[in-house]
C-alpha cells in the first residue's frame, strides 16, 4: 500500500474528528456518559492524532530551510566543478560554472529574506 499524501492525513483527521463528535453526541443521547479509560487506549490514540496532525502540517519556513539547504549544495557543487575546469585551463566552463553559482547564491540570499528569515544561519 502507497505511503498516505498530506492531503490523505488531513481528510482522516476530518473524518475522525467527525466520527469522534458524532460518538460523543450519541453516547450522550442514549446516557452512556463518556469515554473512560477502560474502553479506549486514550492515550495511544492521542498520540497516534499528534503524529499525523504534525505530518499534515508543512510550515513555510521547513519549506525554505529545505530550498535553503538544497541550493546551498548545489552552489557548493559548481564551485567545485568550477575549481576543477580552472585546473584544466577551461576557462569558458570555468566562468560558466561560476555564474551558475551566483545565481544560485543569489537565490539563497532572496530566501533568507523571506519572511524575516533574514538571519538563518547557512550550513
Amino acid at each position: 500500500m502507497a505511503k498516505p499524501t498530506v492531503k490523505d492525513i488531513k481528510k482522516f483527521l476530518e473524518i475522525f474528528d467527525k466520527l469522534c463528535k458524532f460518538e460523543a453526541s450519541q453516547r450522550i443521547i442514549r446516557g452512556y456518559g463518556c469515554f473512560s479509560e477502560a474502553e479506549i487506549p486514550f492515550k495511544e490514540v492521542v498520540k497516534v492524532i499528534s503524529w499525523l496532525k504534525s505530518k499534515a502540517a508543512v510550515k513555510d519556513k521547513d519549506i525554505i530551510d529545505n530550498l535553503i539547504v538544497k541550493y546551498e549544495q548545489k552552489a557548493e557543487d559548481l564551485r567545485v566543478e568550477s575549481a576543477s575546469a580552472q585546473a584544466k585551463n577551461d576557462y569558458i566552463s570555468y566562468s560558466t560554472l561560476n555564474e551558475e553559482a551566483v545565481v544560485y547564491e543569489d537565490v539563497i540570499e532572496d530566501l533568507r529574506s523571506v519572511g524575516g528569515l533574514g538571519r538563518l544561519k547557512s550550513r
